[in-house]
């Protein structure tokens, strides 16, 4: 594990190996962090660096204690430090909140980002005008959570918030450690839910900036808002949309083997040096 100065002077830490002339770098979902992308490491690093960050409160990474409301940007300048430490062409890949800041990063860093690959990215604002009922449905998710953490109820946020992601009443299945651990991540989930909720100062100008090549791949069984976010961000010809059968939200942690299938194919197409490697061997 590495850990190195943040863009506000905190700390950012990350796990950082593998070889290879490019990078893959992954971006941990809301209250979860660097171990759900333990598998996706072991089977990348044998042609890529690989780095997984740990966002704002997670792992050693500095907690959210800005003055202002998160935004994306704050989490994607903590990816920009790792992709500075790394110094290759990366490519990102997010899962829900770690999505929605690759898509960040992407813009943000746009001569070291040559692909994003994002699962379900949690960019909620696009709801209010794109898919208005899904927009009150994820309203009430986080309206949930932002009452809970305002009235010290950190149990019966994280409840709602597992359940709500989860589905199949995973709360009461989980373990007193499990859900102290679930509970303690709820105050950085409702900082996060400002950054997710609230739309850049150009809109318009955010969806329609595509730095790099994007896959964004979404199960048919997930909640509606992050089906509609999907399907609205893929509208956007330069964003290619992968769908999986089942797995919901958390396919990435609980099925990775269905989500990393579709991940080596999009690298390779994706990639400056394997494009002219296989460009120069049609030849």
């Amino acid at each position: 594990m590495e850990t190195m100065q943040g863009p506000d002077g905190g700390t950012v830490e990350a796990l950082i190996e593998g070889d290879g002339d490019e990078a893959v770098v992954f971006v941990h979902a809301s209250a979860s962090g660097i171990a759900q992308w333990r598998a996706y490491q072991q089977a990348l690093s044998d042609r890529y660096v690989t780095a997984a960050v740990h966002l704002y409160g997670y792992g050693a990474t500095t907690p959210w204690g800005r003055p202002h409301r998160q935004r994306l940007a704050d989490q994607a300048g903590l990816v920009g430090t790792v992709l500075q430490a790394i110094g290759r062409p990366a490519h990102v890949v997010g899962h829900s909140l770690g999505g929605a800041v690759a898509l960040e990063t992407a813009r943000q860093c746009r001569d070291d980002v040559v692909s994003v690959a994002v699962y379900e990215p949690t960019v909620f604002w696009v709801l209010q005008t794109a898919a208005p009922e899904c927009w009150e449905e994820i309203s009430g998710v986080v309206r949930a959570v932002q009452t809970g953490v305002a009235s010290g109820d950190l149990g019966g946020a994280a409840s709602g918030f597992v359940d709500y992601w989860a589905r199949d009443k995973v709360w009461e299945r989980m373990s007193d450690r499990q859900r102290a651990a679930a509970a303690s991540a709820m105050v950085g989930v409702a900082h996060e839910a400002d950054a997710l909720m609230s739309p850049p100062a150009d809109p318009d100008a955010w969806l329609a900036d595509v730095p790099a090549p994007t896959l964004v791949i979404k199960a048919q069984d997930s909640p509606a808002p992050v089906r509609e976010v999907a399907r609205f961000l893929t509208e956007n010809e330069r964003r290619q949309l992968h769908v999986i059968d089942s797995g919901g939200h958390m396919a990435p942690v609980t099925n990775p083997a269905a989500v990393l299938a579709a991940l080596p194919p999009f690298l390779d197409r994706s990639s400056p040096s394997r494009s002219l490697v296989a460009s120069t061997a049609s030849r």
